[in-house]
């Protein structure tokens, strides 16, 4: 078993770093535009605009002590390779998934945390297929990096894509 960084702080800096992107430039929109924007985006939208200029700053000491514990922990690992997902891919009429494993999601990106919380962390971070569950649907797998490194990212997931060779593969068509 290989040791996981501590990501503490990553749901909270995505959380808010993502509102404040997206508030702003919600923002820059006309009313038009805006009245046709998903009703998940107004709600990143309202936490834009409770926002302080404190709560950022303490968003951001917060975001640099994870990139700092993230250095630390790439400093003895490569790589750190994880599922790009948490869970398979899911029907596409749905808005998001309600829940996972027992665990209720409340907001539309729960779905892909394990995505979002390295993205918290500014290491190159590339997701590559890697096979399909028992019932066809893709799986992949992200590989993250040491910071700027993402040249030698791009190297180690060219390397498993050859090896692997997932290219050549195709699931059996799904009966919708």
């Amino acid at each position: 078993m290989f040791p996981d960084p501590d990501l503490a702080d990553a749901e909270d800096v995505f959380r808010i770093e993502l509102a404040w992107m997206i508030g702003t430039l919600v923002q820059q929109l006309d009313a038009r535009s805006q009245a046709m924007l998903k009703p998940e985006i107004e709600d990143e939208c309202r936490l834009h605009r409770s926002l302080s200029a404190a709560d950022l700053g303490r968003m951001f000491v917060r975001k640099s002590a994870l990139f700092q514990r993230m250095r630390e922990f790439m400093n003895q690992h490569s790589f750190y390779v994880l599922p790009a997902t948490q869970m398979l891919p899911f029907d596409a009429g749905l808005r998001w998934p309600e829940s996972f494993m027992g665990q209720a999601h409340t907001s539309y990106i729960d779905w892909m945390r394990i995505c979002w919380y390295l993205s918290s962390t500014e290491s190159p971070v590339l997701a590559v297929p890697c096979g399909f569950s028992a019932t066809g649907l893709p799986i992949g797998m992200q590989i993250a990096g040491r910071y700027r490194d993402d040249w030698g990212v791009l190297q180690l997931g060219h390397a498993y894509e050859q090896a692997a060779a997932h290219r050549h593969a195709r699931p059996s068509v799904i009966d919708a």
